[in-house]
């Protein structure tokens, strides 16, 4: 190895102090979207009525109408008044500086493929989708379609085309933002291919303990139970390459009660659970009488050690095991943490209206303005296509 000499040394030194100063350049010059920006989503289902109303829309950058259910035709079956009272949530929104979008919702995988191996019944979809845009003054769309199943290859490639067409077709300023699973076992996402089409990937960050399950657990575990938790999800989009600003985390303001065979962590289910929201919601949805918080105030809450999740456990009058799992304040702040500690892009939150103003007020506190995305509101008549 040779020793430098002093003319070396000069040399060498002022080859890096050029080369920190083209790097703290660069740095400068980074856009927004590579600056720790938080982008936070928020569904308002259509049942929860004018809930919106009372909700604190600072702490929501982008408002979700839930929902406009897709038919294999690429019509709506339903739009559940996107065309009054939807309008009327994008009116809310946007008189608090919110962005607003319908959500458009497909669950069954036969539709789906149906749907897109037909071309007339995709472009038929596209027009309507943007239409429902247009006449709303919406500012993007996010589709929820979810697939737990495998679909063949050419309805797969189908949707991620859609989505791109839809993306190109709006234009400037609108978001498109594209629901996908955390693990994706059927493979039925091309999630390279919606993250290059989309704004935002929206991943399912519950349901990993689900409502079928064999087993009782945490529904949004950050860390532990095998593969079922944040750090693994992430792994998996880490290992595709999906950039890590355009993950959205879905969170859940509800729970599950299922019944048990025993009142431990894990224990196996006898029966499907039963939706817990956090908060009373029972004058809004009768079909829904139980709070978590109520719950757990009468049993005992309880922590899980690994995941943080908060749950409750119990006998009820016939003798059988009860065990109820959600989210609270503590764990939800864990999550919102990992998502600014590992460079997201933001969180969504579902429902609204489920909750108790805690825990949205939580989302204000983790996730100042200043530290949002600000997306300019969309210009020009970029969805004229939809004209009639």
């Amino acid at each position: 190895m040779r020793l430098l000499g002093t003319a070396d040394l000069r040399l060498a030194a002022a080859r890096l102090v050029l080369r920190l100063a083209l790097l703290g350049a660069l740095v400068l010059t980074l856009p927004a979207c590579a600056q720790h920006d938080f982008f936070v989503l928020g569904y308002h289902p259509y049942w929860m009525g004018d809930a919106y109303e009372h909700a604190r829309l600072d702490a929501i950058d982008e408002l979700l109408y839930f929902e406009l259910a897709i038919e294999a035709n690429g019509t709506f079956a339903n739009t559940h008044g996107w065309e009054d009272r939807g309008v009327r949530m994008v009116e809310t929104a946007h008189r608090s500086a919110t962005r607003a979008a319908p959500s458009l919702t497909l669950f069954d995988a036969a539709v789906f493929t149906k749907l897109f191996t037909n071309p007339a019944s995709v472009e038929r979809l596209l027009q309507g989708t943007l239409a429902a845009v247009r006449d709303a003054n919406a500012d993007g769309v996010h589709l929820d379609i979810e697939l737990f199943e495998t679909v063949p290859p050419e309805a797969r490639d189908a949707y991620t085309r859609f989505v791109a067409d839809l993306s190109r077709t709006l234009g400037t300023g609108y978001t498109v933002t594209v629901f996908t699973l955390a693990l994706d076992p059927a493979d039925a996402y091309d999630e390279v291919g919606l993250a290059e089409a989309a704004d935002y990937l929206v991943v399912q960050g519950y349901d990993l303990h689900h409502q079928h399950g064999d087993t009782a657990g945490p529904i949004s575990a950050l860390r532990g139970w095998g593969r079922l938790n944040w750090h693994a999800v992430l792994d998996r989009y880490d290992q595709l390459r999906v950039p890590r600003r355009q993950l959205v985390m879905a969170v859940p303001y509800f729970g599950y009660e299922w019944p048990t065979v025993t009142g431990e962590p894990g224990a196996a289910t006898t029966g499907p659970g039963e939706i817990v929201a956090y908060a009373p919601i029972s004058a809004r949805v009768p079909e829904i009488p139980g709070s978590a918080v109520q719950r757990a105030a009468a049993c005992g809450m309880r922590r899980d050690p690994v995941s943080g999740a908060p749950f409750y456990a119990y006998r009820d009058a016939e003798g059988q095991w009860r065990q109820g799992w959600y989210e609270d304040l503590v764990s939800l702040t864990e999550k919102f943490d990992f998502v600014k500690r590992k460079q997201l892009g933001g969180i969504a939150v579902f429902p609204l209206g489920f909750v108790g103003g805690e825990l949205t007020a939580a989302v204000v506190e983790a996730v100042p303005l200043a530290q949002r995305t600000q997306l300019p509101r969309p210009v020009g008549d970029a969805v004229a296509i939809a004209q009639p």
